[in-house]
Formats: C-alpha cells, structure tokens, sequence
C-alpha cells in the first residue's frame, strides 16, 4: 500500500481526500501514517496536521483522545499518532 502511494499521485490524492473527509479516530490515525512517508512535506498535508493538532487543542474534547493505530499496534493519543507521522521517518 505504500509503495502504491509513493508511486501514484491520483491514488495519493484519493486518499488524502478520504482522510480529510473522516472522523472516526482509528481510521484518521490509520490513514495518516499510511500517507505520511509520501506526503510528509507536502503542505496540505502539514497544514491539515496543523489544523487537526490546533482543532483538538481549542476544543471541549480531551486533548489525549486514544485511537488505536493498526501500524504500531498499540493505542496512543490521536495528537501523538499525528505528530508521529509527520515529525519522523519510517
């Protein structure tokens, strides 16, 4: 799957518009380390990281809401899981 991310901007796109359009936790966290090695330094994507980190900072929900990221296999604050995939390299 990554490697087809890599490789395929339409496809790249696809997701990266799914993702944009998603709520639930898992799934967010899921797909955004899935495009992350590809699109780490894109700026739509930095800025919609941004956006999400910002968003749960000013809201009423809990700050460390929990996702489970199928990649780690472990559950982690969705903030961290965000961070992660953007801050480092897999």
């Amino acid at each position: 799957m990554r490697t087809r991310l890599e490789s395929d901007l339409p496809c790249r796109e696809i997701v990266f518009a799914e993702l944009k359009k998603g709520t639930e936790p898992d799934t967010l966290v899921a797909l955004t380390k899935l495009l992350a090695p590809s699109m780490r330094n894109d700026p739509a994507f930095r800025r919609w990281i941004s956006d999400r980190l910002r968003t749960g900072r000013e809201s009423n929900r809990v700050l460390g809401q929990l996702a489970f990221d199928v990649l780690a296999n472990t559950c982690r604050p969705i903030q961290f899981a965000l961070l992660e995939a953007v801050l480092t390299r897999s």
